[in-house]
């Protein structure tokens, strides 16, 4: 039987190519893991491809073929054999590079009907056009390529790698499929406390969204969006936002214009507060967004900082965003940015505040964070002191002079919590629901997962080199959360490395899951960065 278990303890010149390399390449059926892994009942797990580049965020399109980020390489596309397929062995990928440029970091979208190819780099998304599944190529007819679709993204103190998302309009019915109409982008803060990162201005540690209008244009390239004029801040304080999905009502599961990853990226909208005599009606989307949290140095000189403390505190987080869409038909170009009150912006703590995932030292017993008492999912500060001391010139207004100590920290018109916890350096990455959709692509699939798991979430964890007695602490794997996701919740590793002795040291091979995304077939695809590895979890038939 699957069991749920409790939590464990435990990385310039542009180089452009509109067409696949010649020299393609295919490996052989079931290639072993570089490390030893163990898989959970009732799945099972093998290699898709091995020495891939860095691979990163992974999508699929309408001809099941896997798109990847391959860091320093570009994009590269897998090919999955069929039973007419007499080159190569039913079950094997043929791997070709699609576009050449070793500037692209790891966001990875696809518009199939705007054929747009959605790609990032350290300030920049990127549209190649014209792609084509079923020749795996992009192709704009002579015209630029690729062309910015947002600029300006800021790189001071911001990590080069940023996720995307790509929203689309709801349409129960998918009468007339219709492009995106809007892009989520996040940035990460490249230092363990960003003071700037207060700041929804800053640019650091946070999400925006980029609503595109529903109108024609006329020249090409169009116009590029800039990321501080139309990018609207959903939420911040967010130290790594490596991944977020949106959460599908179980009435437009199967409505999404993305056919790149089974998700639906309609989001699942909730109308509330409607005016029945005929006002605005406004609508919600919940987005559900992970977050890495700081890491605390042990120190002999505080409990809070004690090797205790810090090897199993802060907890990684899953942080829940409501996104207002409401005026989205209404958007305008303009060259003012837009008008946003940072109070009306939900922060998430990060660099000030954190949670506590395993109350030991002074967490749970008195004298050391927050005096004492505090449990599971509970807020505490990281005392870097007042705002008004450090925080000048940003200009907000955001709790200029205030203590941000523990009392702070837990006020939650101050610091939103988050819904659900992991242990501390898991380093979520990525995160996917299982929709209706991907379940009826895979009713005669075997391999598909079960039916039991619609609606429920799959992380990424990565894993991180902070250990303890000889041990990784956590991560190096694949988690199941089923829904709802809440503070009570617990999850399981339907993957991991097998013997976490070995992880996170020098030369360690030990698996590194990174990207998420479920085939057409019901599986999951995963790519793991460190190792270069591609793997599919599936159900096993022989689990009975």
């Amino acid at each position: 039987m699957f069991q749920r278990i409790q939590p464990l303890l435990p990385v310039l010149l542009l180089v452009l190519s509109l067409h696949p390399i010649h020299a393609q390449d295919f490996q052989p059926f079931n290639q072993p893991f570089k490390s030893p892994i163990r898989t959970s009942s009732p799945f099972t797990s093998r290699i898709i491809f091995t020495n891939l580049t860095l691979p990163n965020s992974l999508i699929f399109d309408s001809q099941n073929n896997i798109l990847l980020i391959e860091q320093g390489v570009g994009v590269s596309a897998l090919r999955p054999s069929s039973s007419n397929d007499t080159s190569h062995p039913l079950g094997t990928y043929e791997r070709s590079i699609i576009i050449q440029n070793p500037n692209l970091t790891g966001g990875i979208e696809l518009d199939e009907v705007a054929r747009s190819l959605y790609v990032t780099t350290a300030d920049e998304v990127l549209i190649y056009s014209g792609y084509n599944p079923s020749t795996r190529t992009v192709d704009a007819l002579g015209k630029i390529q690729p062309y910015p679709a947002v600029v300006g993204i800021p790189t001071d103190g911001v990590s080069p790698t940023h996720t995307i998302l790509l929203e689309y309009p709801s349409d129960p019915l998918n009468t007339v499929p219709r492009p995106a109409s809007a892009i989520l982008i996040s940035t990460s803060s490249s230092s363990n406390t960003s003071i700037a990162a207060r700041s929804p201005s800053s640019g650091i540690s946070q999400i925006r969204r980029i609503v595109v209008p529903d109108v024609q244009i006329l020249v090409f390239p169009p116009p590029p969006f800039n990321w501080t004029r139309d990018g609207k801040v959903v939420a911040y304080g967010l130290k790594n936002p490596a991944g977020f999905a949106y959460m599908s009502s179980p009435s437009t599961s199967t409505s999404s214009n993305n056919n790149n990853n089974n998700n639906n990226n309609t989001g699942g909208t909730t109308t509330k507060n409607k005016d029945l005599s005929g006002g605005t009606t406004t609508k919600i989307k919940d987005l559900y967004v992970l977050d890495s949290s700081v890491y605390i140095p042990p120190s002999p000189n505080s409990n809070s900082n004690s090797p205790s403390f810090g090897s199993s505190n802060p907890a990684d987080e899953l942080n829940l965003v409501h996104i207002d869409t409401t005026n989205d038909s209404v958007v305008i170009f303009q060259d003012d940015p837009p008008t946003q009150s940072p109070s009306a912006i939900p922060y998430y703590g990060y660099p000030d505040c954190a949670t506590v995932e395993f109350p030991v030292g002074g967490v749970g017993g008195g004298g050391g964070v927050g005096g004492g008492g505090l449990e599971r999912g509970d807020q505490f500060s990281l005392g870097l002191g007042a705002q008004g001391a450090v925080g000048e010139g940003f200009g907000d207004g955001v709790g200029d002079g205030e203590n941000r100590d523990d009392k702070w920290c837990q006020d939650e018109k101050n610091n939103v919590k988050p819904v659900l916890t992991f242990e501390a350096h898991a380093q979520p990455m990525s995160i996917v629901f299982q929709t209706l959709r991907s379940v009826l692509g895979g009713a005669m699939n075997p391999g598909a997962f079960p039916t039991f798991t619609t609606g429920d979430a799959f992380v990424a964890l990565h894993g991180s080199d902070v250990r303890e007695n000889g041990e990784a602490l956590g991560g190096f794997g694949v988690a199941y959360i089923p829904f709802p996701l809440t503070m009570n919740s617990t999850y399981a590793y339907l993957v991991q490395a097998q013997n976490l002795t070995s992880c996170g040291t020098e030369g360690s091979s030990c698996i590194r899951p990174t990207g998420l995304a479920f085939g057409n077939d019901g599986m999951l695809y995963v790519t793991s960065d460190l190792t270069g590895e591609l793997f599919v979890i599936e159900t096993d038939p022989q689990a009975g």
